[in-house]
């Protein structure tokens, strides 16, 4: 018997795998808290004739990166977002 098999294994390697998706999520939290003050720095740079230089390609990189950590949140709580576009507007016969 292989020790895979195991529910005590079993059980702990999801909880592992839990905290690592949620660990992971809360640094995607964090990389859009930065990208949040990152903005409003630029934002109040700007007013005084000093934006910050790259401030839209970090905010690009920063929410896609923000975006990619949480689907594993998503997925492991069964949260998923779907696009209906196409298909809400199609009638079941």
């Amino acid at each position: 018997m292989s020790s895979s098999s195991d529910p005590s294994q079993q059980q702990s390697k999801g909880g592992v795998l839990s905290r690592l998706v949620h660990l992971w999520a809360l640094l995607g939290g964090v990389a859009l808290f930065f990208v949040v003050a990152v903005n409003f720095f630029s934002s109040l740079g700007a007013i005084f004739g000093h934006p910050i230089p790259g401030d839209l390609e970090l905010t690009e990189m920063g929410i896609a990166i923000a975006a990619f950590a949480f689907l594993p949140y998503c997925q492991l709580h069964g949260a998923n977002v779907t696009a209906d576009i196409f298909t809400a507007k199609l009638h079941r016969n």
